[in-house]
């Protein structure tokens, strides 16, 4: 091994409960197995912490000692084995599966730290010798209990480990239920570098996803999706050879959270029984269906009132969405996803426009598989169309062989990738290309806003921002329409609810975009309450004479 190489290489270990640990730490040691530059040398495994957890030692505590205590634990046994039973009817039922680490690490040091009533885990000068002999250059927290003391400081980069919460507002646990319990619209995590405040350690990457309608399905995506950043960071450290933290901190004010009490989780029963009952109810009993619904209005979106717009009336068993204008030849045009019921996926369909009348023309383009938020660009003297093909798992052009009826796919500018909601658009010579990625590629909802740049939007050759991922809030970063106005453009954008895809929508104008920057600032929320009985909206699009909308009864 060459002494380049050897600079290079990062040691990490692994502090784990045991051997047999989640299928995110075996994901972790299986990713990096066979890397030049990143060795996970050894798993740290803190016995101690086993011995702490065995639930029958708890109870002969707390049967003469503590009723309250008892109740609150069996209680919230009994919500984890009923949602292990939903969570095995989704493709995260392997959740809770235990895989056996040793397969990817075969060295171990045995550390017995001594664990206080606060749950802290102090490891004592024997063990502390141990883990220093090996010079690690990178130890992450992969077990329970909170670590405090001087092992914090005994590798070159010290220990980093999850928060799957927002530490802004969400410090403790159980990771992943406040937010459902609260009704919460995203549940965020932070990858941090500790140090003696509970999830109060400098920041090394944060990020949200949406909020699932229950616990464990909510915990089961965040470990997911939020794993592939940390193996993104690790990668990073060893590039760059040092830590870069988020340039601000911010007072914490709330409470520290903790196994919620039997009162709240008889609350969070009631309302997920409530749910239940609910959905079935209107599902299966009435045979309710999601629908969202289009209106137009004649004049420019900056003068549109909502509330005066006509509803384009869905089909039986199909609903419209995402739609796009274009004025030709003196005929207004509008493209939008027809999502047909029985077959369970969409096409793209085309209205004219005249005045306050409206008429079907018919789809355009049908594929096997989803097809959707059609948006429509020029370039030279063709017309062209980006739609959502995240379900073939590509981002495809389409050009008007006869607009506004024919369409054929001009070319694929990616493969093998999740990306939806995408805009191409000309701005200061250069023409950009504003997609949402879900990088994890699980299918999910897409975490991320990318920006790419290029000299012609034919050609294939798209650039990268130097700024990528420009946003992974979920508040601020799904793509939902474009909008101009005197020489400004304004990104529309799409703000989650909870349980409810595409609450309300902002408008963002671009005060910068070019290779290096982008700087947006939220000009304006339209809120879903236009009509009676809507729930949302999450799109909006103008050509100046026209401006159409979706929203969601």
């Amino acid at each position: 091994m060459n002494k380049e190489y050897q600079k290079s290489n990062i040691k990490v270990g692994l502090i784990v409960d045991t051997v047999f640990s989640s299928k995110y730490n075996y994901s972790l040691c299986k990713y990096f197995k066979n890397n030049q530059k990143i060795n996970i040398s050894h798993l740290i495994i803190q016995t101690q912490r086993i011995k702490n957890k065995n639930l029958i030692s708890k109870l002969k505590y707390l049967i003469p000692n503590n009723y309250n205590k008892l109740l609150k634990i069996l209680l919230w046994r009994v919500i984890i084995i009923i949602e292990k039973i939903k969570l095995k009817k989704t493709k995260y039922s392997d959740h809770f599966k235990q895989y056996d680490l040793s397969y990817f690490v075969k060295k171990t040091i045995y550390t017995q730290p001594v664990l206080s009533k606060n749950n802290l885990l102090n490891f004592t000068n024997f063990d502390l010798a141990k883990i220093r002999k090996e010079k690690f250059d990178l130890l992450i927290r992969c077990g329970s209990g909170i670590l405090t003391g001087e092992i914090l400081n005994i590798s070159k980069y010290g220990i980093i480990s999850f928060h799957h919460g927002d530490n802004k507002i969400n410090r403790g646990g159980p990771p992943c239920f406040w937010e459902v319990f609260y009704s919460i619209n995203k549940t965020g995590f932070i990858i941090q570098k500790l140090n003696e405040e509970l999830d109060g350690g400098k920041i090394l990457k944060r990020g949200f996803f949406p909020t699932q309608p229950y616990f464990l399905l909510n915990q089961a995506i965040m470990y997911s999706r939020s794993n592939y950043y940390m193996k993104l960071l690790i990668i990073k450290i060893a590039n760059e050879e040092k830590l870069e933290f988020e340039k601000f901190s911010y007072p914490y004010f709330n409470k520290l959270y903790k196994l919620p009490n039997t009162i709240d989780q008889i609350i969070y029963i009631i309302y997920q029984f409530k749910n239940f009952i609910s959905n079935f109810f209107l599902t299966k009993i009435l045979r309710y269906k999601k629908k969202w619904h289009i209106a137009f209005y004649k004049s420019d979106w900056s003068n549109l009132v909502m509330r005066k717009s006509i509803i384009i009336k869905n089909k039986k068993n199909h609903f419209l969405a995402d739609p796009f204008l274009l004025q030709f030849e003196d005929k207004c045009y509008c493209f939008m996803e027809n999502y047909d019921f029985i077959k369970s996926k969409a096409s793209i369909c085309a209205f004219e426009f005249n005045e306050t009348k409206y008429k079907f023309l018919g789809n355009v383009i049908e594929e096997s598989f989803h097809i959707s938020f059609p948006y429509i660009f020029k370039f030279k003297s063709d017309i062209f169309m980006v739609p959502e093909t995240s379900d073939n798992r590509d981002l495809r052009i389409y050009r008007a062989s006869d607009f506004p009826m024919k369409w054929k796919l001009f070319n694929t500018i990616f493969k093998d990738i999740y990306c939806s909601d995408s805009m191409i658009f000309q701005y200061d010579e250069k023409w950009w290309l504003f997609t949402n990625i879900d990088p994890t590629n699980t299918g999910e909802y897409p975490s991320e806003l990318h920006i790419f740049y290029s000299d012609d939007p034919l050609s294939g050759k798209w650039s990268p921002h130097s700024s990528n991922p420009i946003i992974n809030d979920i508040d601020m970063l799904r793509n939902a329409g474009i909008l101009y106005q005197n020489n400004k453009i304004f990104r529309v954008s799409q703000k989650y609810g909870f349980n409810q895809y595409g609450e309300s929508l902002f408008l963002n104008k671009i005060n910068t975009l070019n290779i290096n920057e982008y700087i947006e600032t939220i000009c304006h929320e339209i809120k879903p309450s236009f009509f009676n009985n809507i729930k949302a909206t999450h799109h909006i699009h103008s050509n100046g004479i026209y401006t159409v909308f979706d929203f969601y009864r």
